[in-house]
């Protein structure tokens, strides 16, 4: 086992990932890559969308132009509730719930279907 300094530990914590993340449509799982956020970023978009009666819409079209990886697809070509899924999937990607909960399942706690 390698030996990890507080260094690696900030370097890790501080380094952004490329997230693999569901859409569930319908049944179906499609998966998507997302770009990890910071909460600075997070919170630039949250203003961007409080500029004004579209600002909202453009600031989820800014957000998926700069942060969906994966597939290449132009914002302003979907449909609005489709935007609006990959918005919500990009949304729990960062926020790590699906992680959260896969882990959760993991631990043996009263309650826990198993």
């Amino acid at each position: 086992m390698t030996e990890h300094t507080t260094d690696d530990t900030a370097e890790w914590l501080q380094s952004k990932d490329t997230i693999e993340a569901t859409l569930h449509v319908d049944g179906d799982e499609l998966p998507i890559e997302v770009e990890d956020i910071t909460r600075d970023e997070l919170d630039a978009l949250e203003s961007q969308a409080q500029e004004g009666p579209d600002a909202e819409d453009e600031a989820i079209r800014n957000a998926i132009r700069e942060y969906l990886d994966e597939p290449d697809v132009d914002p302003d070509e979907m449909p609005m509730r489709k935007r609006s899924v990959l918005w919500f999937a990009m949304q729990q990607a960062w926020s790590g719930v699906e992680d959260i909960q896969a882990a959760m399942d993991e631990i043996d706690l009263p309650g826990n279907a198993t």
